[in-house]
């Protein structure tokens, strides 16, 4: 079986210091009622680029104007997925209060609250969003 790529986005907001998480339902059959970051799958033959412009208008309506990919990609803690992780620094358009495409509500955390998250892969994202934000200044 092959790994699927997925775009994951870290919305991060300079002025409150925090990102934007999904609060996945209760009956979402991957992580229910936990906190996770927005992600989508690449389609055959799509870069990196155009997956996280589509996947990030379809399930937040913006568009991004300015991002870094944050690493290596990264084994999903569940499934058979490889994370390509993305700082989202600005971008267009309002976002809404919830995923668009699936309803889930979306919250504000600090890095801090995502660095102690069960899912094993959101504090290590956190903290490559700590080291990117540290060397950037």
């Amino acid at each position: 079986m092959s790994r699927q790529k997925v775009v994951l986005f870290v919305v991060y907001n300079d002025k409150t210091k925090s990102v934007l998480s999904e609060h996945r339902a209760k009956d979402h059959p991957l992580y229910p009622n936990l906190k996770t970051f927005p992600t989508g799958k690449l389609n055959r033959d799509e870069s990196f680029e155009k997956a996280l412009q589509r996947e990030i208008k379809e399930e937040l309506g913006i568009v991004p104007l300015k991002f870094v990919q944050l690493g290596l990609p990264i084994q999903s803690s569940k499934g058979n997925n490889l994370l390509y992780p993305f700082l989202i620094l600005d971008w267009g358009g309002n976002l809404p209060t919830h995923i668009l495409d699936k309803g889930n509500r979306l919250v504000w955390e600090t890095l801090d609250e995502i660095s102690l998250s069960s899912i094993s892969t959101r504090p290590v994202i956190a903290q490559r969003v700590k080291d990117y934000l540290s060397n950037a200044k």
